[in-house]
């Protein structure tokens, strides 16, 4: 049953779970920024493998003059057999850029694709999602995530917001406590034509109605490893939370080079639109040159005024008694007022019952 009372918010609250994030480099004023990428507690999230590969974005070493082709990859790659990779800065003759290839994995950090490459190469990445869940950054739909702070289901019931307190030591800004449904981070970061996303998933039902339609669910471009000098305005295709596909929007915050990771870019919604239920494709349309950047889903649970050197809470009246739902994904959001480096700490608690 769900809480009604005072007193059941009371006799619901569960243990606070803490944060403490050290937002370091160069902040724009009104820019959001995620620090979930950042070392602290919870611990840092993990993109990507021991080699330094982000986001499903593989670094290729060889590719053979052979048909069809064979690509090595430092580290292990995620990918089976059929799935769909792209790439981009490669060196062979021909190229194998801005093109998507279904891929034939031959081991653990090799695969071919079906082209006749007549000169070989050595440089290059590839990206693509995977089909049989691989990384944890692949455009599946979320119920847990690394960096996440910590959540429990209920035993049984429901759960809300009870507190939410937070404190900047350096400078004033708005904190975010925030769902994450979804993520893809499978993008060329050069490739300034149309990338899809992984074939459409059902984001888990837990949009504002507590449904997987979408309402309330918005999209960010989020940036795992600075990029280069690029300033594009990407767009996103997605399909609205009245299932209607097609829809566009770009970016609210504009891109600038050398963006730091973590930066983290709200998208718009087209004229008459509540949310969006799926993305289906990315466009750059410039390159940024280098960096990981992915698109996430997600929603807002609660929004906290930060004053500088003062702590600042909300409670469940306050924050509107917002409900959280089973397997919630949970992690912050920072808009800075100036671009001042600080540090964020404070505590979520939320009652069960």
């Amino acid at each position: 049953m769900a809480i009604t009372t005072l007193d059941g918010i009371v006799a619901g609250a569960q243990y606070p779970r803490e944060f403490f994030k050290a937002v370091t480099g160069t902040l724009v004023a009104g820019r959001p920024h995620t620090v979930n990428l950042m070392a602290g507690i919870p611990s840092p999230s993990i993109l990507g493998d021991a080699t330094g590969n982000l986001p499903n974005n593989w670094t290729i070493t060889t590719i053979s003059q052979a048909n069809p082709t064979q690509i090595t990859v430092t580290g292990n790659h995620p990918w089976a057999n059929g799935d769909t990779v792209s790439f981009q800065g490669t060196n062979s003759t021909p190229s194998l850029d801005d093109l998507e290839y279904a891929i034939t994995s031959t081991g653990a950090s090799t695969f071919t694709v079906p082209v006749n490459v007549t000169v070989a190469g050595n440089a290059g990445r590839c990206a693509g999602a995977t089909s049989n869940g691989g990384s944890a950054i692949n455009g599946y739909a979320l119920t847990s995530f690394d960096g996440q702070i910590p959540f429990t289901n209920p035993a049984s019931g429901n759960t809300y917001l009870s507190r939410f307190v937070g404190f900047s030591h350096a400078q004033a800004g708005t904190l975010l406590l925030c769902d994450r449904l979804w993520h893809n981070g499978g993008y060329m970061p050069t490739k300034t034509t149309i990338q899809t996303a992984p074939s459409a998933v059902q984001i888990p039902a837990r949009d504002v109605n507590g449904a997987n339609e979408g309402v309330g669910v918005f999209a960010a471009l989020e940036v795992y490893s600075a990029l280069g000098a690029g300033t594009p305005t990407p767009t996103i295709t997605y399909t609205d939370s009245s299932g209607n596909t097609g829809a566009t929007a770009t970016t609210l915050t504009a891109l600038t080079a050398s963006s730091i990771a973590g930066t983290f870019h709200p998208f718009g919604l087209a004229a008459g639109d509540v949310g969006i239920r799926t993305v289906t494709a990315l466009t750059l349309g410039a390159t940024v040159t280098s960096g990981i950047v992915g698109v996430v889903l997600y929603r807002v649970i609660a929004r906290l005024e930060l004053s500088s050197a003062v702590p600042c809470a909300i409670d469940s009246i306050t924050g509107g008694f917002a409900k959280i739902y089973d397997n919630s994904c949970l992690f912050l959001v920072f808009v800075p007022n100036t671009t001042t480096t600080t540090n964020i700490q404070g505590e979520v608690i939320w009652s069960q019952g």
